[in-house]
């Protein structure tokens, strides 16, 4: 499927500038060196879509990982607000407290 192509090819992908305005005037990439053929169409490294693809999994592989315990911190704040519903402060400061006290005890919950 990966082709290297020594005859002077351009890459076939659309770019942006990233200024303000140059976004809405796209040009073919400039790029002629190692040009890759993909499903007949001609790509430098830097567009490739397998490499791109592989990079857009690491980078989501990667995010899911640091946010997890976002994520995890986030259900069990949910869990506990549910859990105390319907009960009053001076009840859960009191439940709190003895835990605390237990637990600087050694004792069990």
């Amino acid at each position: 499927m990966e082709k290297l192509n020594k005859e002077k090819k351009q890459c076939s992908k659309q770019v942006y500038p990233k200024e303000q305005w140059g976004s809405f005037h796209g040009h073919q990439c400039r790029i002629t060196k190692n040009i890759i053929m993909r499903n007949g169409k001609s790509y430098c490294r830097i567009h490739d879509p397998v490499r791109e693809e592989a990079k857009r999994q690491e980078r989501q592989k990667k995010w899911d990982k640091e946010n997890k315990k976002s994520r995890e911190d986030s259900l069990r704040f949910f869990a506990m607000s549910k859990a105390c519903q319907g009960v009053s402060t001076e009840d859960l400061e009191t439940i709190k407290v003895k835990d605390l006290l237990e637990l600087i005890r050694g004792e069990d919950i």
